[in-house]
């Protein structure tokens, strides 16, 4: 199994909630990662910057097959599917005892996504239950 690093709808509680998409998914931590969070409306996008604030998510241990259904919702882009507007790739991320994990992350594709509303929280659920709107 492969970790997953989710920071939107796919966390506990989002509209996407990993639970109900990949029941056999485990949840393994409260996390965070570098990067900066943009409010795309419905759900949200990260780029990764060392640079950056933290951005609020969870970490997930992913049996092989539950990829294809997450794949497929975050639209990855790849060479069958150029303008999707996620790629996944992995990055370190710090778990909730400071240790670091390798994790799969899906990432804004800027070329097709327009990010030009940072989050700056960094943490969806919170955002979006501040907008009025159902988190995640």
């Amino acid at each position: 199994m492969k970790r997953l690093f989710v920071y939107g709808t796919l966390r506990r509680g989002g509209s996407n909630d990993i639970g109900r998409l990949v029941p056999e998914a485990k949840r393994l931590s409260v996390a965070r990662v570098r990067g900066t969070l943009y409010d795309l409306g419905a759900y949200p996008a990260l780029v990764i910057s060392a640079a950056a604030g933290w951005v609020a998510g969870e970490v997930y241990a992913v049996p092989d097959a539950g990829w294809p259904r997450l794949d497929a919702l975050e639209g990855v882009a790849d060479d069958r599917h150029p303008d999707g507007e996620y790629f996944r790739v992995v990055a370190s991320v710090e778990l909730q005892d400071g240790s670091t994990a390798e994790c799969e992350i899906y990432v804004a594709n800027p070329a097709v996504l327009r990010l030009d509303r940072p989050i700056a929280s960094g943490d969806w659920l919170v955002h979006a239950a501040g907008a009025g709107g159902r988190p995640g």
